[in-house]
């Protein structure tokens, strides 16, 4: 538990009526709340008659309540001028007999630094009075300050190239490629050509060596040349004669005929010229795209369909664009916490530091936290600030800064007002804090505790 503040000794009072006040937190904030001890004792060899107490509550503190005592016979509230007043009717006390009486009060001005306590003890003629000093503070956010962001960063997209070839010249273009296979059979035409010759040269030759010299020629043996030259025929007259073409220029439908134009099929098979209708292989076929897995398709050069213009290449473009505050990632504030003290000697009666002063900053990866001691208005002056360290983020620090003071019998925890900010890079929130203390030899650390959700 804290020490208490230190009191003055009680006034000697031959009667032995003694009395002495001490609060709970010797420093305190506004806001806070401290809680009194006010103690009468009878260190004579005779009764007290008629003992009473009063205690003039310092003006920058509330009573919030007042404990009741049973040896007490009343306890009243009351006000004097502008202070607020705890009366005890305490009755009759025996040699050696201790009361304590205790009350809580809740800062609520700063007035000055330090808030005295006045209590005094009353046994008809005797007086014995006492004064108690409570030591205050002030804590304060003052603000940020974030600099402009200004950056660039460069963005690749990927556009499509100018074609020099429209549409319709790259359909054209696919349509007469001499590579693509023939609507009738399926295979190309230079595997067609070969085929139709090896089957000629090869029923030549059987007429030729089984023809006996001066013998006539066997007519049957002419049937294979002559059946290969009208299998040629037939299979590229499909393709390219003037049978093939249907109403509009478009490749008529012929058994797993795969035709290769732009325009929508008719679903029913030109008529040939005669008029009749078409049979055997030549019933109407299906419509001029095959459904999945049907049969192949006509194909452009890229492996498009024929009759689709083939997709223009894509191109790396470069863009700079321009990178504002806002457009950063976010990320919270660590706890940053001082590992040693800022020390320093105080005259409470000059109202100054007698050592000089003294800066301190300790850094987490991301924030770091600068303390800066000095004297001013005769109270002790800490001014704190919160830095975002990161090139390129916001930090937000949503938290407390907390002070520990230590030294001359006094341990002691200021809290500032919470915080709630977002630091652009090399942004400061600041913060300040003011304090009273007794003379002494202090030591002060300081760090940011981020609230816990």
């Amino acid at each position: 538990s804290p020490a208490p503040s230190p009191s003055p000794s009680p006034t000697p009072n031959p009667s032995g009526l003694v009395i002495s006040s001490t609060s709970d937190a010797p420093l305190a904030q506004v806001g806070g709340l401290v809680g009194y001890t006010v103690t009468i004792s009878n260190e004579g060899s005779s009764v007290l008659r008629d003992v009473s107490a009063v205690d003039r509550v310092p003006i920058e503190l509330d009573v919030v309540s007042a404990a009741i005592n049973s040896n007490v016979q009343a306890t009243e509230l009351g006000q004097t001028g502008r202070k607020e007043d705890i009366v005890w009717q305490v009755g009759p006390m025996t040699p050696g007999e201790v009361l304590h009486l205790r009350w809580t009060g809740k800062v609520v001005s700063l007035g000055g630094f330090d808030a005295v306590n006045d209590v005094r003890a009353r046994s008809r003629s005797v007086v014995a009075a006492t004064t108690s000093t409570t030591y205050l503070a002030s804590t304060r956010v003052i603000g940020a300050t974030n600099p402009a962001y200004h950056s660039t960063r460069t963005v690749v997209t990927y556009e499509a190239a100018t074609s020099s070839q429209t549409g319709a010249a790259a359909a054209a273009a696919a349509a007469s490629d001499a590579t693509e296979p023939l609507p009738f059979t399926g295979f190309r035409v230079e595997g067609m050509v070969l085929v139709a010759l090896a089957l000629a040269l090869c029923g030549s030759a059987m007429v030729f060596l089984s023809t006996p010299r001066g013998g006539r020629l066997d007519k049957a043996k002419v049937v294979v040349p002559v059946a290969a030259l009208v299998f040629f025929t037939a299979c590229v007259s499909s393709s390219v004669g003037p049978g093939a073409q249907g109403p509009g220029g478009t490749p008529s439908v012929k058994g797993r005929h795969i035709t290769k134009s732009s325009p929508a099929p008719s679903p029913v098979a030109s008529q040939p010229s005669n008029g009749k209708q078409n049979k055997g292989h030549n019933k109407p076929g299906p419509p001029a795209v095959n459904p999945p897995g049907s049969g192949p398709i006509a194909t452009g050069p890229t492996g498009a369909p024929a009759g689709v213009p083939s997709p223009a290449p894509s191109v790396p473009v470069q863009h700079v664009v321009a990178v504002t505050a806002a457009d950063l990632p976010v990320e919270d504030a660590p706890v940053t916490k001082g590992s040693d003290f800022m020390t320093y000697t105080w005259d409470a009666q000059g109202g100054y530091i007698s050592t000089s002063t003294s800066t301190r900053s300790f850094n987490s990866k991301d924030v770091s936290v600068t303390g800066i001691l000095s004297n001013s208005s005769g109270a002790i002056h800490v001014k704190v600030a919160i830095k975002n360290l990161t090139p390129a983020k916001r930090v937000t620090a949503t938290g407390r800064i907390r002070l520990a003071i230590t030294g001359s019998g006094i341990a002691e925890t200021l809290s500032s007002p919470p915080i709630d900010m977002t630091l652009t890079p090399g942004g400061t929130a600041h913060l300040e804090f003011d304090y009273a203390l007794p003379s002494g030899t202090y030591g002060t650390n300081f760090s940011f505790v981020p609230t816990t959700h």
